[in-house]
Formats: C-alpha cells, structure tokens, sequence
C-alpha cells in the first residue's frame, strides 16, 4: 500500500472512533479507482452553553485528505472545544484578515465539551442550515492569518500572531498545537486530538549528478543543509526505509546503470521528498540478460503461460548487417522513460520461503503502484521527474499467451505524488498540463503479438500514431505522442508509445472548462469513463429519427460537432480500420457549454495501413459512430458536406493525398528508424528463434507502404467513397484564373 493510502485508511480509522456529533459515510471509490475519503455531516445540537474555543488544526494545501460534500478538496479548519460545558458557536467568527475579525460568522451550532468541529475554508461560505460549515475564504499555503474571534470581539485563537503570517505549508501536512508549542502532522487528525508533530522539515537533499545518460563512471555526492540529518538511499527501486536502505557516508561510485534513490531523515523533523535519479550507461544495457533477478514467474496464477523474457538479444546487438545490429546510440535516438518503483510491485518475488509474490505484471488489470516517473531526453534538454502511479492495461492484450510485452497507464495525483504532470511532453500547441499518460506497447501488428504470423511481418510501430496524426492534421482532436525507450528499474523494456488519453482532463485541455464539465465514453455506449452516457444516448436517439427531415437533422447537428466528425469518419475510411467501430473509440461532450457537441477520437486503431484494398464504408456496428454516420446518409445536406470534405483532403495536395499522406507517415519513420532496432533486440524474438530485424522485415513493410500503398490508396479510397454514395462520380470542377498569373 502506497504511503498516501495509509495515510487515508488511517484518517478514516480516527474519523469512525470520534464522537463529535457527525456522521461519516462509509468511504467511496470513483471512476477513476481513487479512494476518496468521505465528508462529514454534522448534525446541530441543541443545548447552548458558553465556554473556551481554540483552532487546533488546519490544512492550508489539501490534496487528497478531507473531501467535502460536493467532491472538493478545499482548506480546512478545526476547532476543539477544551472547556468543560458546551458552548453555542453564534456569534463566533473566524478571519484570515487581522484588520476584519469579523469576515466570518458561524451560524448558531453547538459543541460538547471536548467536541470537535470541521469548517472547510473553501471560499462558498455555507452554514445557514445544518450542514458542511464553509468560511468566505480561503488558506494561503506560503504563509497567513488565521484567528478565532470570540462574539466580543477579542481573538481567542491565532495562527500568525498580531497579524503576522503562519509559516509555509505543505500538501496535505497539517499544522496546528500541542503541549510542546505549534507543530506540522505528517498524518493530519481532522475531528480528532493532534499527536506528537514535527517542528519543521529537513531541507531538500542535493545531488551532484544530474539524471541522464552516462559513458564512464563517476562519483555522486548526496547531502542537505539541515546539521546532523541521516541520508539513506537505494539502488533497487525501493524507497529508502530503516528497513531497507544503506546509509549514506560518502560519495557513491556509479559505474553502470543504475536508479538511485534517496531520502534525508531528522527526529522531529519532516524528511525530504525522495528523489529518484536513473544514470543509463548505453553501452552496459547491450549486455542485459536479466541474470541475478529474483521475480515471480509471470502468469503464477494462471497454467500455461511463457516466462519471463529479460534479454537484450546478443543475436541483434553483434549482427552482422549494421542496419539490424544495435548500437548504444541506437538507444538514444529517442527519449528516454524510466520507471523506478519496487520491483516485487511490478514483476513479483521469490520470498524466501519459496512462495511467490505476484506483481501487476503477474495480475494483470485494475491494480496500481506507486512508482517515480522520469523523462530524460539524450539531447541534454530538462526532462522532468514525477511521483506518480503505473497500472497494467487494455483489452485482451494483458493475456500471456497473446504478448509479453503490456501497455501501461501512468496516473499522476494527489495519491501517490503531487498532482498532475506540467511539463510540455508534446511541445508547441498541446497540453503542458496531464492526469495521466499511457505508455502503448504496440499490441497488434508487431513482433511481440503470439498468434498470428501475418500480423508479425506487418510490424512499423507507428500504424495508431499515424491515424491520430490524421486526426489532428484534418483539424481534428487526436491523441498526442511520441515514441519512447522505456526502463523498468534500469532494465530495457522496448520501444513504446507515450501518448494522452482522450478523457475529461483531454477535453477540458483542448476544448476549455473543467474537467467534470465533460462526459467521456468510450467503445460502446454504456462504458462511460466520465460523467454520464445521456447525451450520448440523445445523440443516438437523434441519430435514429428520419433524417430526411430537416429538423431532425438539425436536432443530431446541436449535439454532434458535423465537420469534426466527417473528418474522422474519413481518416478511418482512408486507412481502412477494420477493428473498429465495434470498439476502439472514444467520445467528448460539454454538458454545461451550451454551445457543446460530441466529437470523437482515433483510438486503438493498430488496424490501418493493411490491405490496399480494404474497405470499411459500409460499416454499421450499432451504438457507434459507424451507424451514426450510416444514419446521416440519409440526409443530402450531410452527404454535401461529407463531399467537400473529400475534395479537401484528398485532392489538391491534402492530407490524404499520395505525396502528403506519405510525407506524414515518413516523419514518423524518420523517428524511430533506429529505435526500432532496440525494439528488435527486446521482443524481436518473441515468436521464433531467429529474431525480426530492422533490416529486412520492418524496411519490406516500410517499403511496401510507400512503393504501393501511400501511392494507389487514394485513389481506391475515392472509389469505395462514390460507390457509397459520398462523392459524385464526377469530379469537382476546377477553378482557374485566366489572362494573368
């Protein structure tokens, strides 16, 4: 269990044992498989008495401690009756302004001798009825007043004497009293007595050697300003613990790969964040062969099912073609992903007793650990690092006997780290701000896919990114990505794909507004991923009227976005997705903008760019974009506009064009064209004894696409179009300027 899951189940044990008049619901999981700590309810007491009031506690930066009814995270505040009667709040007041003792005033409420209270500090100000207590104002985390005041004006209790500021607050640390004077609580009692606390927090550690890319060993030196604080760090992914950790003495020598990660301790004092630092060194992963590792056999708990596969193949790294032989730069032509976490939480153990401890590799879907994320890119530039959290996942590709090689979902949050992702993964003119990121093993059409022979020889990595770089380059919202080396404790995983999910936080990114102002669903329309499925199913039913009428055509236009939807239709139709729309989409919608509509994303679609002559036109899969679209032909006003999009995008130099279509999927090649060899090393082998290279089966599908496909698609394209009745068999007249240039 993650340190912030401990730290709910043991708020939530304290909040269950109070007895102070407030009824806890039991806690709560939401879509998104968070734990969610409940709300109190204070119920209003009758009695009124008169006595002594103190705050006790406040939290300035609440991430994920205290939720309050409506779903937030707001401040908070506590106050605690330590006097012997009880005591009618009317009257009383609450400020964060020394010059306005008055800014707040509670509503009449009583406390019980000891009785504890919560007031969020959320700026709603609420307390008229028996509710949640809210204050008009909020906390500020660098630092402010905080004052009880007493219904005669006199302050009782104070954070920030005489209207100086309290000090810097952390997220989700409290601060409050105890007998020994003003404390922070690592594990915040909202409701309950305050325990032991920490004075203050040991400064950040310093680390000499920034994280990166290595060739020769060198010395790294750790250290904080705070005197006499203890320093322990690992080498295995675990976080540094007095159960498991080295302490350190003096500088480490780092003479290959390795992921170091450290933490300052000081009695009374907070630690330092743990940081995590991962030095490749190229030249040593050619040699990888998993020796010494003590994992649980993948699959323990199912029959029949390979075992695991740790090798950088010797076959590959001393080939004797260089276009298929790997090279340590090969392994810097890309970014570079390091996942550093406990690596029984990812692949198992074997415990000393001969058991085994599975890991989500082992268990598949629906399980997360936490684990620190690192990009590191080889041209020197600032990546970053993240404390966030990685979970297995997709369909039916977690199944061993389908590829050992899974996709994974990193999620970033106030429960395993510090909250989103802010950085520019994608660069100019995408989110710099993320949730969550996924890292795509490539499933179908690659070396590592376990059944089918046609699908192994079809491998180029790039068939899903290429339909959403369709997508955005008709106008659409596709995905973001780019690909990825990937390392898991310092071993090399393959080449990936780390890209966006078209979700709540997409939508809100992209589109404006707040993440919970969008419905997302996703593959069929009951799997909603957020929000609700009625507007979808209000579009479906819209989609189902006699569209030959104008009006109800009209009623599908104020719920679908037209022209972003023909423009996905037909990046589908021109790559030929034949795994699709039975599933492999996603949908958004702003259900407060009353200007909203629908649109849909390229999703999962590792099934174009196959046959030449493949043709999904005709697709009618109910309840998916495909018998929307089926639906609308029914209507000329749709089939014109469908028209002028074809003519767009594929005449006149547009997307879908041959020398366009071809140039966009060249820049993708010109970006793993020697990545992939490292992707042959990994998983080349995966099927068969000699392994697919670079050099003959990646470049004969390379070549194909761009001697055969790219150049005829088009072309057929337009035909399987007009024999659907979406565009005139003759051509769109041509306009031209005459008697000048």
């Amino acid at each position: 269990m993650c340190a912030a899951h401990q730290r709910s189940d043991s708020l939530i044990g304290h909040l269950r044992k109070l007895r102070l008049g407030c009824h806890l619901p039991a806690p709560k999981v939401g879509r998104d498989g968070h734990r969610r700590i409940p709300h109190l309810e204070c119920l209003e007491r009758r009695e009124l008495l008169a006595g002594d009031l103190a705050i006790t506690e406040f939290m300035a930066a609440n991430g994920a401690t205290l939720l309050d009814g409506d779903g937030d995270t707001p401040d908070w505040i506590e106050i605690h009756n330590a006097s012997s009667g009880q005591i009618d709040l009317a009257g009383w007041s609450l400020t964060d302004n020394a010059q306005s003792l008055r800014k707040w005033q509670f509503p009449s409420r009583a406390l019980d001798p000891g009785q504890f209270l919560m007031v969020f500090a959320s700026g709603k100000d609420r307390g008229a009825d028996a509710g949640e207590l809210h204050t008009n104002f909020q906390l500020n985390a660098d630092g402010e007043y905080v004052a009880l005041v007493s219904p005669a004006g006199v302050v009782v209790s104070e954070f920030g004497s005489g209207g100086s500021d309290y000090p810097a607050q952390v997220p989700d640390i409290s601060y409050g009293v105890t007998p020994a004077g003003s404390r922070y609580f690592m594990q915040p009692t909202p409701g309950a007595p305050n325990g032991a606390g920490q004075t203050g927090w040991v400064e950040e550690l310093q680390i000499s050697a920034e994280r990166g890319f290595y060739e020769t060993p060198f010395p790294v030196a750790i250290s904080t300003p705070t005197p006499a604080a203890t320093i322990l760090y690992t080498t295995d992914g675990r976080v540094p613990t007095a159960e498991h950790a080295a302490v350190y003495s003096e500088p480490i020598m780092i003479t290959g790969t390795t992921t170091l990660r450290a933490v300052a301790l000081k009695q009374d004092l907070i630690p330092t964040a743990v940081q995590t630092h991962t030095y490749l060194f190229p030249a040593d992963v050619l040699d990888q062969d998993g020796s010494g590792l003590k994992c649980a056999p993948w699959g323990s708990h199912i029959q029949n099912v390979p075992q695991p596969d740790w090798v950088v193949d010797p076959k590959i790294v001393h080939h004797p073609d260089p276009e298929s032989r790997l090279t340590a730069d090969d392994l810097l032509a890309i970014p570079t992903v390091s996942l550093v976490m406990d690596f029984a939480d990812m692949f198992g153990r074997v415990n000393p007793d001969g058991t085994y401890q599975n890991g989500i590799y082992n268990l598949g879907q629906n399980e997360e650990k936490a684990t620190s994320v690192e990009l590191l890119n080889p041209d020197g530039s600032s990546g970053f690092q993240i404390d966030g959290s990685v979970q297995i996942v997709g369909g039916t590709s977690p199944s061993r006997w389908y590829t050992r090689k899974l996709s994974m979902r990193l999620k970033f949050n106030d429960d395993f780290g510090s909250g989103d992702l802010e950085y520019p993964v994608y660069g100019a003119g995408a989110a710099t701000s993320f949730d969550t990121l996924v890292l795509d093993a490539h499933y179908n059409n690659t070396w590592s896919f376990g059944q089918r022979l046609d699908q192994q020889i079809r491998a180029q990595y790039l068939r899903d990114q290429y339909a959403a770089d369709l997508q955005l380059a008709v106008g659409g919202y596709g995905p973001h990505d780019d690909h990825v080396h990937l390392y898991i404790d310092g071993i090399y995983w393959g080449m990936y794909r780390l890209h966006e999910r078209p979700d709540d936080n997409f939508a809100a990114a992209y589109f404006g507004g707040d993440n919970d102002d969008y419905d997302v669903v996703k593959h069929e329309p009951n799997i909603v991923v957020h929000g609700s499925n009625e507007k979808y199913l209000a579009l479906l039913a819209a989609a189902r009227a006699n569209l030959t009428e104008p009006a109800n055509y009209q009623a599908v236009a104020g719920l679908l976005d037209m022209d972003d939807f023909i423009g996905y239709m037909l990046i589908n139709f021109y790559g030929g997705n034949t795994d699709w729309a039975e599933q492999n989409w996603y949908a958004t919608y702003n259900r407060v903008d009353p200007n909203g509509r629908w649109r849909f994303h390229s999703w999962d679609a590792e099934y174009i760019l196959q046959g030449l002559l493949d043709n999904v036109t005709g697709k009618k899969d109910i309840g998916g974009p495909t018998e929307i679209h089926q639906n609308l032909m029914a209507n000329p006003e749709y089939r014109l506009r469908f028209a002028d999009h074809v003519h767009k995008h594929l005449f006149n130099d547009g997307v879908m064009t041959p020398t366009a279509a071809a140039a966009l999927y060249q820049v993708r090649l010109d970006q793993i064209d020697r990545a992939v060899v490292a992707e042959s090393a990994r998983w080349g082998d995966s099927n068969r004894q000699i392994p697919y290279t670079r050099g003959v089966e990646w470049v004969d599908q390379r070549d194909w696409l761009l001697q055969e496909y790219f150049p005829q698609r088009t072309q057929v394209v337009l035909n399987q179009l007009r024999s659907a009745g979406l565009y005139p068999a003759v051509a769109a007249p041509e306009l031209s300027q005459h008697g000048g240039p």
